[in-house]
């Protein structure tokens, strides 16, 4: 039946979209397919409202399913949601950023979006990283956003939250050899044409370091405020502070510092042990929002794509989300 199923959405994914000249699989237009005995149902949204156009596309439904040879067909067309709210109504904004890359700061995002999530908010989630974009891989998402009138994305829903990222717009491992006014450029466009629709929080997942991305979003929203995501590590500890500085001159909130990987708990007997020497009593006034220990079933949960709290209900790492997404709660 499966095998089945994924052979009739494989087929209609190839069909045209009459406005836009894409296909509906592209578009993540396809809303419903179910098979009862030798029934199928089927709800298709598009984004044309031409009656003439629609009847057509009707027509190429049957046509494309004749040979799989149906009792009766129930289909469905419907007009996309093409409501442009953009971040008219999103309450909260908040940026997740590191001085430095490799320090978790995605992870960090994505289970903080999560938290955030089964403690009943409405979240989105921004990938805001152009060059390394890891929300599409920690989320479990592979397929594009669907485009309404005008060029506006509608966001992925991934475990509950609203989803978008440059990965899920370009081909997987294409490296993106953007810059300067074109990455902005594009972030902007993530910022004004997405229809996040009604949100409690929106938590945008920052590249790594000090530049045109940093600056744009910076500039183009009012950010509710910024947490930074660190290690106890010299080299680190330089980075973050220039980073502090830069949202500092930008008049951004500072909500706190998250120290991430600051011990490991050995498997066998349980002792903490620090990885790495140093410490973030350098950095002064910004208070500390959380730290967190380095576990192999947090780093596992990123591989499957599952937030790792969503799997879990108690332990270190998810109290230290919890109490993390109560300050937050406070802003």
């Amino acid at each position: 039946m499966e095998k089945h199923k994924k052979a009739i959405f494989e087929i209609l994914s190839q069909l045209i979209e009459p406005k836009l000249k894409w296909t509906i699989g592209v578009l993540n237009l396809i809303k419903r397919l179910e098979i009862n005995d030798q029934v199928l149902e089927l709800e298709i949204q598009l984004i044309t409202d031409d009656i003439e156009l629609i009847n057509q596309f009707r027509e190429q439904v049957f046509q494309v399913l004749i040979e799989f040879q149906f009792s009766e067909i129930n289909l469905n067309i419907s007009k996309a949601n093409i409501a442009k709210q953009g971040l008219k109504k999103v309450s909260k904004i908040i940026m997740v950023s590191s001085g430095k890359g490799g320090v978790g700061k995605s992870s960090i995002s994505v289970n903080l979006a999560a938290m955030l999530k089964s403690r009943g908010h409405t979240v989105g989630l921004l990938d805001a990283d152009i060059y390394g974009p890891s929300v599409p891989i920690l989320m479990g998402i592979t397929e594009k956003p669907q485009v309404l009138d005008d060029e506006v994305l509608a966001p992925i829903m991934a475990h509950g939250i609203a989803t978008i990222s440059i990965g899920n717009l370009v081909p997987p491992g294409q490296a993106i050899s953007w810059r300067g006014q074109l990455v902005s450029g594009t972030i902007i466009q993530f910022i004004r044409k997405v229809n996040w629709g009604v949100l409690d929080y929106l938590i945008i997942d920052m590249p790594p370091g000090t530049g045109d991305i940093q600056l744009t979003i910076a500039r183009e929203l009012k950010i509710t405020g910024v947490i930074i995501v660190s290690m106890p590590q010299e080299v680190v500890i330089g980075d973050v502070q220039r980073s502090i500085s830069l949202y500092r001159e930008k008049k951004v909130n500072l909500i706190g510092v998250i120290q991430n990987m600051v011990s490991y708990a050995c498997e066998k007997c349980g002792h903490q042990q620090q990885i790495f020497p140093g410490s973030l009593n350098k950095i002064p006034d910004v208070p500390g929002l959380g730290s967190l220990i380095l576990d192999t079933d947090f780093c596992e949960a990123g591989n499957i794509g599952v937030p790792f709290v969503l799997s879990r209900s108690s332990g270190k790492i998810f109290d230290s989300f919890q109490r993390m997404a109560e300050k937050l709660e406070l802003l």
